[in-house]
Parts: structure tokens; C-alpha cells; sequence
């Protein structure tokens, strides 16, 4: 029991995973849709809170086989410890070197330090099992990866410690070397478990083998372990790169309507994370806002922030993510999130395009032409029954005649509606393609205020 606490008091729990997808609502395509994928992206690969998986270049299949080694990697510690315990120091450097074997397997993408700590048990297994000699070899790249890390004098011999910071005082006193990560497509580039933003990249390390990881967009996970100062890797194809474009679309037409919680889980079921985060770019030129979205695996919504775009969608984009990712929703009784009620979102949102207000504009106009017939008819059926009871009965016939002139009037209302609707879906359907495609979009909806208790509540406009 002693070595499980131990192992994940030296693993600790791993963050959550997360994806980010940016859309627009109603749905589009652009230069200004990628823009947002890479920074929603490049936002959660520097949140130390998650463990962000670049949704372009998403593996589900590679990342259920590394999480798998991770795991087999954690059993072979703990029985590593056990054999430890119990003196059996040949076994116990065979379980931390299978431990650290399937820790490699994880890429330069996983954590650094479990693979650390494997090589470091397995180097104190042989030192006290009397191998003073090749434990120097492991000790080394330990302190290459990790040349801060501190050896627990009531974990391990003092000799043993001793021989450690000697090896440590070697490693930090070694020239750094600069590396120079390349890929082929670009993407974005982990070295030893760490974010360093996009290939090309260059970063200083210390003399050793380091663990290099590369995902673009469209591609799987390319891993490498070198100690040379150029590195190139090659990332592969991936198939679910193809489904990205047709899930933002989706989510694009769901993002206001019930659906959409059914669309984010579809989505964070195939991108195989934890949470999705959804940059939505909402509106038309005329008044935009980005909308930034975060939403747990059992549909709480564990943050949102809406912003206006009033300089630039990238700027605006950067601010609703940073306010975003910086603190979760207030929790309601017994330190719940926010279920997802749509209260995020109340109301009603209308996104009409050209064929769809066209056909809406046309629609109107020949139900209102309709209509408008229907009471002119009545107009001249109150116009003849008029002269022929005014003569008999004065006090009907004025009846009639105020029927008819209200009909009349009603008639001519809607025969100018009727024009005017057929108007607007010409006007429409032929709108020249240099003013730009029409786009109308209203919606009721506002920022969220937590309510004593626990529960959200929303109240705003936008049209």
C-alpha cells in the first residue's frame, strides 16, 4: 500500500485532456476559422490545468496505446517498489527498466517525469544490489532530462545519493546545445513533455538524448528520441483530420439549438478527450462577438466567456480564452458545476443565408398576395351587399359598407406586404456577388450570473 501512494505521489494525477474546435455560427469557412483553431489551440497547449490535444491533429487510436503503455509503465513501478522493498534488487531493475521502456513509448508529447523516475529506481536498484558501475550510465540521463530533480535522502542510501549529485554536478556544468526541431507538414513541437510552440523551433537542452514529439495538422503523432542538434520528423496522415471541417459545421448549426450538447459529445468522443473547448465566431459584420465555450465530459459547462469584436477577431479570440481558461463557473450545492440547461444560451438565434431568405421572403410575399385577394373579394361582396340593403335598412347597410371599407383597407396592407416580400426574394436571390454573400442573424441571448444555490442565469439581447 505503501509503494501505490508512493508512485502516485511521484506520478501524480494526470490533467485533463482537452480539445479545442473553432466554428462559426451560422456555419462558414476561411482564413479567419484557422487562425482561431491554431490559438484555441496554442491557449491549452499552455494551460498547465490540461493536457490539450490539437484537434487537427487528433490520434484517438495512438493516444489509447500510449495512455495503455502509461498504465502498464505505473503497474510495473508499483511491483518495481514491492521488489524493491523486499530485497529482491534483480527483479526490481527489470520491472523499473520494463516500466521506463513503456514510459518511452508515450513520445516526447507524455510527461517526462515518470520516465525519470524509473531510471532513477532502476539505477538505485542496481547500486545497492553492488553494480556501482553502470548505474552512472542511467543516473546520466536522468539529470539530462531532468537536471533539477532532488533525490530523497529517506528514500534512497546515502552513497547512493552522494554518487547522484556527483553525476548531477557533471550534467548541469555541460555546455547546453541548441536543437533545431523541423517537420514535414509544420505543426506543433513537444520536447520532453514540454510545449515549445510551432516547427520550425529551436531550444537549448542539455547535452543527452531527448524525447521529441511533432503533431500537424491533418497528421498523427510523430515521435522521436535523438541527441543529435537537428531533428526532423515526419508526421503522418491521420483520417480524422477529415472529419474536423464537417464537426465544426455541425457545431455550427447545433451551437444555438438543443442539439448541441449531443454535437460536443460526438465531438469529444471522437477526439478521445476529457473536455472540449469551442472558440465559436459569431454573427456577421455588422456586429460579431467570439464566444468561447468549455465543456466537461458529462455535459457541465465548466466555463464560458462572450466578448464583442471591436479591434480584431484574433485579439478578441485571445481575451475570451484567456478569461476562459483563467477560472471554472461558480459551483452549485456540493461543489458541482453547472449542468448544461441552456441557460448559456436562452432564447432563440435566426441565421438566414441567401436561399433560405429568399425562400422565406418569397414565402411571405405570396401568402400575404393571397391573403390580400381573399379580402378584396370580401371588399366587393360588402360593396354589393351594401346597395342593396342601404335602400330597406340604413343602419345595415352602414355595417356593410364599414365591413367592406376595413376589408378593403386590409386587402391593400397586404397586397403591399405581398410586393414587398417578392421584391426582397428577388432582391435576394439576385444580390450582386460584390456587395458579398447576405447574411441576417438574430439572437437572444446574454452572459451568465450565478444564482444563490446554485444555477446560472442569463439575460441579454443581440440582433
Amino acid at each position: 500500500m505503501t509503494g501505490v501512494l508512493l508512485i502516485t505521489l511521484l506520478l501524480g494525477a494526470p490533467p485533463p485532456s482537452a480539445a479545442a474546435l473553432a466554428l462559426a455560427v451560422p456555419p462558414a469557412a476561411g482564413d479567419e476559422l484557422a487562425e482561431l483553431q491554431v490559438l484555441a489551440t496554442q491557449a491549452l497547449l499552455a494551460d498547465p490545468k490540461l493536457r490539450a490535444v490539437d484537434a487537427a491533429a487528433a490520434d484517438p487510436a495512438g493516444d489509447a496505446s500510449r495512455a495503455a503503455a502509461a498504465r502498464e509503465g505505473e503497474a510495473k513501478m508499483q511491483a518495481g517498489r514491492a521488489a524493491f522493498d523486499n530485497l529482491d534488487l534483480p527483479g526490481a531493475a527489470k520491472l523499473f527498466a520494463q516500466a521506463a521502456e513503456l514510459f518511452a513509448a508515450g513520445g516526447g508529447r507524455a510527461p517526462v517525469e515518470p520516465y525519470v523516475q524509473a531510471l532513477l529506481w532502476q539505477a538505485a536498484s542496481r547500486w545497492v544490489g553492488g553494480d556501482h558501475d553502470s548505474p552512472g550510465e542511467r543516473l546520466s540521463e536522468v539529470f539530462t532530462l531532468a537536471p533539477g530533480l532532488a533525490i530523497d535522502r529517506a528514500l534512497f542510501p546515502p552513497d547512493f545519493a552522494e554518487e547522484a549529485d556527483r553525476v548531477r554536478a557533471d550534467a548541469v556544468a555541460a555546455p547546453p546545445v541548441e536543437f533545431t526541431v523541423r517537420s514535414t507538414p509544420a505543426g506543433f513541437v513537444w520536447v520532453d513533455g514540454r510545449f515549445q510552440g510551432a516547427t520550425p523551433a529551436t531550444v537549448k537542452l542539455s547535452s543527452g538524448p531527448h524525447f521529441f514529439a511533432v503533431a500537424a495538422a491533418g497528421c498523427g503523432l510523430a515521435v522521436l528520441r535523438s541527441a543529435g542538434p537537428d531533428v526532423t520528423l515526419a508526421p503522418k496522415p491521420s483520417a480524422t483530420a477529415a472529419w474536423l471541417s464537417a464537426a465544426r459545421e455541425a457545431l455550427g448549426r447545433s451551437l444555438d439549438s438543443p442539439g448541441r450538447a449531443a454535437a460536443l459529445a460526438a465531438a469529444r468522443e471522437k477526439l478521445g478527450t476529457d473536455e472540449i473547448v469551442v472558440v465559436a465566431l459569431e454573427g456577421t459584420e455588422g456586429g460579431r462577438t467570439v464566444e468561447a465555450l468549455r465543456v466537461a465530459a458529462d455535459g457541465h459547462v465548466l466555463g464560458f466567456s462572450r466578448q464583442p469584436v471591436e479591434t480584431s477577431v484574433a485579439a478578441t479570440a485571445r481575451a475570451a480564452l484567456a478569461e476562459l481558461l483563467a477560472r471554472d463557473l461558480p459551483r452549485g450545492p456540493g461543489g458541482r458545476p453547472v449542468k448544461d440547461t441552456g441557460l448559456s444560451r436562452p432564447g432563440f438565434a435566426l441565421h438566414l443565408r441567401r436561399p433560405q431568405g429568399a425562400t422565406i421572403a418569397a414565402g411571405i410575399g405570396l401568402a400575404a398576395i393571397v391573403t390580400g385577394t381573399i379580402f378584396g373579394l370580401a371588399e366587393l361582396h360588402d360593396r354589393g351587399l351594401y346597395g342593396a340593403t342601404v335602400q330597406t335598412d340604413t343602419a345595415r347597410g352602414n355595417f356593410v359598407r364599414g365591413l367592406g371599407e376595413r376589408n378593403g383597407t386590409i386587402s391593400d396592407v397586404l397586397d403591399i406586404v405581398g410586393v414587398a416580400g417578392l421584391g426582397a426574394a428577388a432582391a435576394i436571390w439576385l444580390w450582386p456577388p460584390s456587395l458579398g454573400k447576405p447574411t441576417w442573424h438574430t439572437a437572444v441571448y446574454g452572459t451568465a450570473a450565478p444564482i444563490p444555490g446554485g444555477g446560472m442565469a442569463v439575460f441579454a439581447g443581440s440582433f
